[in-house]
C-alpha cells in the first residue's frame, strides 16, 4: 500500500499491523481502535487522523537516525489514548497534537516536534526525548520517569504534577515553564535552564545539578 492516498478513508477497528505504509496519505482519515503494530508510516502524511485507541506499538513513524530527512507530518492528529509503545517517532511533527492518556513506553522520540501538543496523563517512560521540542506543551500529569530529555526544549510548557523522577534534564531548557507539585526526585537537572519557572511543591530530592546555580532552587 506505499504511496497510496487514503485521504479521510474509514479504517475504524481494522487490522495493518505489519502493513507497509510509507509514504500513504492519511490526512483526515479515521483510525480508532485500528490495530498498526509494527506498521511503517515513514514519510506519510497523517495530518488531522484520528488514532483514537489505535495500536501502534512498534510502529514506523520516524525517519530513523538522520533527523534531517523527511518524516511523518502528524501536527493536529489525534493518538488519545492510543498505544505507541517503542515505536520509531523520530523527527515526527506532533505539533498541537492530542496524545492526552497515550503510551508512549520506550518510544523514540527524538528530535520530535511538540510544539502545543496536548499530553495529560500521556506514558513517557523510558522515552527518548534528546533534543524534543516541547514548547507551551499542556503536559500536565505525564509521566516521564527514566526519560532522556538532554537538551530537550520545554519552554512555557504546563508540566504541573508531572513524574520527573529519575529522568535525564541535562541541559534541557525549561524556561517559563509551570512545574507545580511536579517529581524531580533523581532527576539529572545539570546543566539545565530553570529561569522563571514555577517550582512550587516540587520534589528535589535526591537531584544531580552540577553546573546549575542552587538560587534556582533557593532564591534569596
Amino acid at each position: 500500500m506505499s504511496g497510496f492516498d487514503f485521504h479521510g478513508t474509514n479504517f475504524r477497528n481494522v487490522d495493518l499491523s505489519y502493513a507497509n505504509l510509507t509514504e500513504v496519505n492519511l490526512q483526515d482519515a479515521l483510525l480508532p481502535s485500528a490495530q498498526l503494530r509494527g506498521a511503517n508510516l515513514s514519510e506519510g502524511n497523517v495530518q488531522r487522523a484520528d488514532f483514537y485507541g489505535a495500536d501502534l506499538s512498534q510502529a514506523y513513524l520516524g525517519d530513523g537516525v538522520d533527523a534531517m530527512l523527511r518524516s511523518v507530518d502528524a501536527h493536529d492528529a489525534d493518538f488519545s489514548n492510543a498505544t505507541l509503545s517503542q515505536a520509531n517517532l523520530c523527527g515526527i511533527d506532533l505539533s498541537r497534537a492530542k496524545l492526552k492518556n497515550a503510551n508512549l513506553d520506550g518510544a523514540d522520540l527524538r528530535h520530535a516536534n511538540l510544539h502545543e501538543a496536548y499530553l495529560e496523563a500521556a506514558d513517557f517512560r523510558r522515552t527518548n526525548l534528546r533534543w524534543v521540542r516541547m514548547q507551551q506543551a499542556m503536559a500536565n500529569s505525564v509521566n516521564l520517569s527514566g526519560a532522556d530529555l538532554t537538551h530537550a526544549d520545554l519552554r512555557g510548557s504546563n508540566l504541573s504534577s508531572t513524574g520527573f523522577n529519575g529522568a535525564d534534564l541535562t541541559h534541557a531548557d525549561v524556561r517559563a515553564s509551570v512545574l507545580i507539585g511536579a517529581d524531580l526526585s533523581g532527576a539529572d537537572l545539570s546543566g539545565t535552564n530553570l529561569e522563571d519557572a514555577n517550582l512550587e511543591g516540587v520534589d528535589l530530592s535526591r537531584v544531580v545539578y552540577h553546573d546549575i546555580s542552587l538560587e534556582t532552587f533557593f532564591p534569596e
